[in-house]
């Protein structure tokens, strides 16, 4: 199952590490996600290389949660774009520092959903 690796965020909000291979439409998995894992957020990623690729999503339902936002001040660890919206946001980079990517945007939406 690729709903696994869970990391609790707060008592009713969890952080899903989503680590794929291959062709994988991260857009179409994103849906799955976000109708199987309500109340959660995803981090879907692909390594190739050097490169990684991701997509950040939450459930539209979430209104304190501006992943667009999260992202955007984050993918710089990874000399990196992207966007998007409140409920999803991708983007690109190197994947030498995804470790501290991934770390900085779980701490990110803590602090978002301990805010509001």
């Amino acid at each position: 199952n690729l709903f696994n690796n869970e990391i609790p965020i707060t008592k009713s909000h969890s952080f899903f590490d989503i680590p794929i291979e291959g062709n994988v439409d991260m857009r179409k998995l994103s849906d799955d996600f976000a109708n199987k894992k309500p109340n959660s957020t995803g981090l879907i990623y692909c390594m190739r290389g050097e490169k990684v690729q991701f997509l950040l999503r939450t459930d539209k339902g979430i209104h304190n949660l501006d992943l667009g936002k999260i992202l955007k001040d984050n993918v710089a660890i990874l000399d990196g774009r992207g966007g998007g919206k409140p409920h999803m946001a991708q983007g690109s980079g190197s994947s030498k520092k995804f470790q501290s990517f991934r770390d900085n945007l779980v701490d990110a939406i803590k602090r978002s959903l301990n805010e509001n």
